[in-house]
């Protein structure tokens, strides 16, 4: 069929090392918007910007993990080891060792433990991971309640980012993992 796309038929050499680069590539380019993010204070002392105790920026960093473990998990083959899976994952989202001390609150874990607990339901089982999974391992129990919390932060911590990025920016960058939210209810000013 004219204009379809048949992606080839065996994975050589020279294939496998162009994805390499073009993931390498897309890796540096978020880490530097992260970085660009990430610096814009916000009245913190800290560089970060926070909000009610919540680290928004932790929880911007353990939703993109997350959503890129959901997405590679998706397009993964079942013969795929799941280490090789977070691996590729931790590649995509780096973190700074000072990033993975952060916590979403004071009270919860660092996005290290949370990260190896997450990381340990991936090597469980080899299903699709839903929000369900994470606040499990945020908090060791799924509710209503905490599943709407979870989602509340990481809309304040997407609105944040959103207004830190330009558009090409967040459109080449995030938008495949955390889609755009409509411009009615973004905060103007940040």
């Amino acid at each position: 069929m004219p204009g379809s796309y048949e992606p080839p038929a065996n994975d050589d050499k020279e294939d496998k090392e162009a994805r390499a680069a073009l993931f390498s590539g897309y890796a540096d380019r978020l880490r530097a918007a992260l970085d660009k993010i990430r610096w814009q204070e916000d009245g913190g002392d800290d560089g970060y910007w926070r909000d009610r105790d919540v680290h928004f920026f932790a929880v911007l960093l353990l939703e993109l993990r997350f959503k890129a473990l959901v997405e590679l998990a998706r397009v993964a083959k079942d013969e795929d080891p799941p280490d090789e899976l977070v691996k590729a994952v931790g590649q995509l989202v780096d973190w700074y060792p000072r990033e993975q001390e952060l916590r979403p609150r004071p009270e919860l874990p660092t996005l290290a433990k949370l990260w190896e607990e997450l990381c340990k339901v991936v090597g469980e089982r080899r299903a699709v991971l839903h929000a369900a999974d994470l606040c499990r391992v945020i908090w060791g129990e799924v509710t209503e309640q905490r599943l709407a919390c979870w989602y509340k932060w990481v809309q304040h911590a997407k609105e944040r980012a959103q207004d830190r990025l330009d558009e090409p920016s967040w459109r080449e960058l995030f938008s495949k993992l955390l889609p755009r939210m409509p411009l009615r209810g973004r905060r103007k000013g940040r």
